[in-house]
């Protein structure tokens, strides 16, 4: 069960208040499905790469509505405040939608119907891949 946290909104002068379900609070790990392994999952066609190509996994997430959306990108996430590029972790939030840096991962097997199963890169793959993007600072 999950606990009880409240949200108070302030309209026209008048308190209301919203429940907030702390099992869906916002995370930048991607959400694993069931007997899928940690360091892969499936997403959506990502156009412009293809299998074998590997890219930063970004993802958006609406928190009004509860929606998920994981995209591929020659680029990492960047703050919305410092416009600093990073890797992992929570960019910022605007207009109720939250941007997240999810790592670095490789397409390795495209579906008929243009889904994607990527694999997360670490190691010597992660810094090669870096290194390769223009950003080695990131390995940190």
């Amino acid at each position: 069960m999950s606990a009880r946290r409240y949200r108070f909104l302030l309209t026209s002068r008048v308190f209301q208040f919203e429940e907030v379900d702390t099992d869906r609070l916002p995370t930048h790990q991607p959400k694993k499905g069931k007997g899928m392994k940690a360091e892969t999952m499936w997403i959506d066609d990502q156009e412009g790469f293809s299998v074998g190509a590997a890219g930063f996994l970004i993802e958006h997430q609406n928190s009004y509505v509860g929606a998920d959306h994981y995209s591929l990108s020659d680029t990492p996430a960047y703050t919305n405040v410092s416009h600093m590029p990073r890797l992992t972790g929570w960019c910022g939030t605007y207009n109720d939608l939250a941007t997240y840096g999810c790592g670095a991962w490789r397409i390795v097997q495209q579906a008929k119907n243009g889904r994607m199963k990527i694999k997360e890169l670490a190691g010597d793959d992660l810094r090669a891949f870096l290194e390769e993007s223009g950003y080695p600072d990131l390995a940190g």
